[in-house]
């Protein structure tokens, strides 16, 4: 698997999160759990405005819709590759 194919993987884990975020919270709190795990693993060096926007959205979805659908075009923008170049590296 491909980091972008991983990268579209989250995406929808985001799209999932969105869609339970106001009626589930304590579930997309967890997808974005599962998002952050991705996002902080040693082979991906994501921006701090990522990770920052993904722990704002796990502590309160309901009120984070907006944020979690940002972070889902973050992730599936073919020129938001920051996590492809990395090559791993912090």
């Amino acid at each position: 698997m491909t980091p972008e194919n991983i990268r579209y993987h989250a995406a929808g884990h985001l799209a999932a999160a969105v869609l339970l975020a106001e009626k589930h919270p304590r579930a997309a709190a967890a997808i974005l759990e599962e998002v952050m795990r991705f996002a902080t693993h040693p082979k991906v060096s994501a921006p701090p405005q990522l990770t920052a926007k993904i722990l704002s959205a796990a502590g309160d979805p309901a009120a984070s819709a907006r944020d979690i659908l940002l972070l889902e075009a973050w992730f599936v923008d073919p020129f938001n590759t920051v996590i492809e170049k990395s090559g791993g590296v912090r």
